[in-house]
C-alpha cells in the first residue's frame, strides 16, 4: 500500500498498522493463484501522522503526531466481521 508504516501491532490475530495519517486493520489471506498477502479490512483516516499504536483487549490507543492520543474500542459483530469502533477525541464517530 502507499505510504510509510510508522508503527504496527498485532491485534486479535490481525495486524494494525499506522500508515501515514491512516490506521489500517490488515489480515493475512489468500489472493490469486493460491498466493497469500496482507488484505486491508478496514481503515480510519482521522489523524495527522500515526506514530504509536497499543492494544489492550478490545481497546486501541493511537498516538498522533500533533492532535492527541485517541482511544478506540473495537467491536466484533455476531457473524465474525469487524464492526464499528467508538472513539474519544477528535476522531469521534469514525469507523474502523
Amino acid at each position: 500500500f502507499k505510504g510509510a508504516v510508522y508503527s504496527w501491532r498485532s491485534f486479535r490475530g490481525k495486524l494494525l498498522a499506522g500508515v501515514n495519517q491512516r490506521l489500517v486493520l490488515l489480515t493475512w489471506g489468500a489472493v490469486e493463484n493460491s498466493a497469500r498477502a496482507l488484505i486491508e479490512e478496514h481503515s480510519l483516516q482521522s489523524f495527522i501522522l500515526v506514530l504509536y499504536i497499543d492494544t489492550r483487549g478490545d481497546f486501541i490507543v493511537v498516538g498522533d503526531l500533533q492532535k492527541s492520543i485517541y482511544m478506540l474500542m473495537h467491536n466484533a459483530t455476531s457473524n465474525g466481521e469487524d464492526g464499528a469502533a467508538g472513539t474519544h477525541g477528535a476522531a469521534s464517530g469514525a469507523r474502523l
